[in-house]
């Protein structure tokens, strides 16, 4: 075993262990009643019911990444990456075609192994608790539009990565980054048009008075609302969520159907001040601009692994292959996507701090916010104290708990300068 054998498998190896060690934290750290501030919303036996949901879903979530080790690992040393390149090598295509295949077929492998644990999840967890609406024929037919989707739009690009890298020279990897960027910047624009609606139908608001309170609060902030659509997300799942996608003059609010049903106007017009909140302060640019500057990071470090014979040899292949390349750089590359993903994930935990801060501010106070927050936690079975650990790690949200915290904080400061106002008067 060479030094990038040895380092790849380490990584893959720490990581798993780190991932199960965060499990058992937040599994122990699961309260044994509800605080004080949820009594009105969950009562013991519905929060005994969250705690249930929550060890469910970190054990099947511990099973899955576990199975997807395994496989890799029983693949990778019974020389399953040479004996996959040999066998489609073999059906005569080109080299690009082949490279396009034999990347394909790994993620294929990869999805199928996933695959069992996403149908659990869904028909037994999901259902179980009471959130699974999705049928057999929609789950089969989201997962056949998701497999076309990525295969119209991931086989040319993949094949032109390859193609750039393979024959492009010194700056081969500039190229195949700016080519990546540009299609993940087009991907924002198109999908509000083009690929979400073939997943869900999207409608105008239907009631008068939020339509009404949203626009109007739209138009006190000085915000142009290209449009406001209701996803018939209750098709799904019976969880609630609100969401902006797009760029630019392209963008869309979405409140899915259940959101609606839950909550009071001034609640919905304090969570549309929320995602207005992240539009107006750039937070959508600066994330695809992260995004973007890691796929920098990402080919740039390829670029200086992409040939070495070591890489190759750690895997058994002896003749070395852009494609190939791509995938053992890929997992090589692991331990700084791992923390990588810890930075994005304070960026955006900041992210929602100034959000609510930003909704707090325009929207009426911290009341009809709070409230929102409240009943999404409590609708949505969210575990209300995770581990501190297991925040750092993978959390994009800051918990309830610190977002209520931080909501009081703002109201005591408004307070406080009000008095300081009157005061100086």
């Amino acid at each position: 075993m060479n030094i990038y054998a040895t380092v790849i498998l380490v990584s893959l190896l720490l990581e798993f262990g780190v991932r199960l060690i965060v499990a058992h934290l937040s599994l122990i750290s699961l309260l044994r009643k509800p605080a004080e501030s949820f009594a009105d919303l969950i009562d013991r036996d519905r929060y005994h019911q969250l705690q249930r949901y929550t060890a469910a879903r970190t054990r099947l979530r511990a099973g899955s990444e576990g199975s997807y080790l395994a496989v890799l690992l029983l693949f990778w040393f019974n020389g399953g990456f040479r004996l996959l390149d040999r066998s489609i090598e073999n059906w005569g295509f080109a080299p690009l075609v082949t490279g396009v295949l034999v990347i394909g077929a790994i993620a294929i492998g990869r999805a199928l192994v996933a695959l069992p644990f996403a149908a659990y999840f869904t028909f037994r967890i999901e259902g179980r608790f009471g959130f699974n609406n999705t049928t057999p024929q929609t789950f089969l037919s989201d997962l056949l539009k998701g497999t076309l989707v990525a295969a119209a739009v991931g086989g040319p690009v993949l094949a032109a990565i390859l193609a750039l890298l393979g024959g492009t020279g010194r700056y081969s990897w500039v190229y195949a980054w700016s080519l990546v960027a540009g299609v993940c910047v087009l991907l924002e624009i198109l999908a509000p048009q083009v690929i979400l609606p073939l997943f869900n139908k999207f409608e105008p608001i239907k009631n008068r008075q939020l339509q009404e309170a949203i626009s109007s609060y739209a138009a006190s902030v000085d915000f142009p609302l290209a449009a406001v659509s209701v996803m018939d997300a209750s098709t799904r799942s019976s969880k609630s969520n609100a969401f902006f996608t797009g760029l630019g003059s392209n963008h869309r609010l979405v409140l899915e159907d259940t959101l609606i049903s839950r909550h009071t106007v001034p609640e919905l017009v304090a969570i549309t001040a929320h995602e207005v909140g992240h539009f107006k302060q750039r937070h959508i640019p600066l994330r695809v601009s992260i995004e973007i500057l890691q796929l920098g990071l990402f080919f740039l470090l390829m670029s200086l692994f992409l040939n070495r014979q070591g890489l190759f040899l750690a895997f058994y292949v002896g003749q070395p292959s852009v494609h190939l390349g791509v995938v053992f750089f890929t997992l090589l590359y692991s331990p700084v996507a791992f923390g990588w993903s810890i930075l994005v994930n304070w960026i955006a935990r900041k992210q929602e701090y100034a959000a609510d801060a930003f909704a707090a501010n325009t929207a009426g106070g911290t009341a009809d916010l709070a409230e929102a927050l409240r009943k999404l936690a409590a609708d949505n079975y969210t575990q209300l104290a995770p581990h501190r650990f297991d925040v750092f790690l993978n959390y994009s949200h800051p918990t309830l708990r610190d977002r209520i915290r931080a909501l009081s904080a703002s109201d005591r400061s408004s307070e406080q300068l009000t008095i300081c106002g009157k005061g100086t008067a």
